[in-house]
């Protein structure tokens, strides 16, 4: 238990057998001040609870707490350089906050409790497992490659989003005024919506295929919204048909010398232009 200060200044903190666990107190700092990780040895299922400051401040590659460790946030979690990686999983009801020209990365199973919040101008990269988000949650500057879900998660500033699911058939998704979802992939890529996705800013369509998912899967571009296709692409729809593609705002096609295409089985609800 820490109630001052730990600095890391080695490549690896293993904790131990049945019993390792580090509990860092209200006034507690710790400081990765080198890149390093924090791993399990012996047995997983090891944690690390924060309730005061976990800070990597330096080092220019990436600290982690790795697979197997389980990262409890109810203080502040800081990236003031280089990567900071969680990839056992865990809870937050506090804070996570990357600095710019930095990123915190989620790469396991992580769930973002009523009072857990985001902030900064770095990236915040979920490369993995499942997101959940609970009560008003706001992610900011993401790169996402998992699935994301939960009933009122808003997006804001620029997310790419290059892999897994946006929503499942309960989620309402959010992009904020003046925030931009790239919704990117390779020649075959494809992408799912799985839940209510309400756009109030730009979302760019910049993959060949955007699939409305099972029951949930609704996409509604809001009086302020652009949606706007880049490339020759589709909107379909997968598991289920009789989804629906709701406009309000300006739907686009601004690129692509070929076609793009709202497909059958997808409705096209045209309120605005």
């Amino acid at each position: 238990t820490n109630r001052g200060t730990i600095r890391l200044l080695g490549p690896r903190v293993y904790l131990y057998h049945v019993g390792g666990k580090l509990v860092n107190a209200e006034e507690g700092l710790v400081d990765a001040q080198v890149d390093s990780e924090i791993v399990w040895s012996s047995r997983p299922g090891r944690m690390v609870e924060n309730h005061g400051v976990l800070r990597k401040s330096g080092g220019t590659g990436t600290t982690r707490i790795g697979s197997g460790v389980t990262l409890m946030n109810h203080g502040v979690v800081e990236t003031l350089a280089g990567r900071l990686e969680v990839g056992g999983g865990g809870r937050a009801s506090g804070s996570f906050v990357a600095s710019a020209n930095t990123t915190l990365e989620f790469d396991g199973d992580y769930t973002l409790g009523e009072t857990g919040t985001f902030a900064g101008a770095g990236t915040n990269r979920i490369s993995g497992g499942t997101f959940t988000v609970e009560g008003m949650g706001v992610l900011s500057n993401a790169w996402v490659a998992a699935t994301i879900r939960g009933t009122n998660v808003t997006l804001a500033g620029v997310t790419e989003w290059e892999g897994g699911y946006l929503g499942d058939g309960q989620s309402h998704i959010t992009v904020a005024e003046g925030g931009v979802l790239n919704v990117r992939g390779g020649s075959s890529d494809s992408r799912h919506v799985g839940g209510v996705v309400t756009n109030r800013g730009t979302i760019r369509l910049l993959v060949p295929r955007l699939y409305l998912y099972h029951v949930g899967g609704k996409l509604v571009n809001a009086e302020e919204g652009l949606l706007d296709a880049q490339v020759d692409s589709e909107i379909v729809w997968s598991a289920i048909s009789g989804r629906v593609v709701e406009n309000h705002g300006v739907l686009r096609k601004s690129g692509g010398t070929g076609t793009t295409r709202i497909g059958s089985g997808v409705t096209l609800m045209n309120h605005g232009v």
